[in-house]
């Protein structure tokens, strides 16, 4: 069963879950005085979010415990 997180809008919005174990990579992303992340998946779609990279990272390496 795949892994979701719940990560927060980046600008306005509402809040958005992502497969985990979809994604190929993620970068800091910031513009107009918002801070987040941009993460990229195996389809080739990407979504920014407003937590930060850690906190993305932290998600992905959380995501194998039970």
């Amino acid at each position: 069963m795949s892994k979701t997180a719940q990560f927060k809008p980046y600008g306005f919005g509402q809040y958005c879950y992502v497969v985990l174990d979809q994604i190929t990579h993620f970068e800091p992303y910031s513009s107009n005085n918002d801070s987040g992340t941009k993460i990229y998946f195996e389809n080739g779609t990407e979504i920014f979010v407003g937590d930060s990279p850690a906190t993305v990272r932290q998600a992905i390496e959380h995501a194998g415990e039970v």
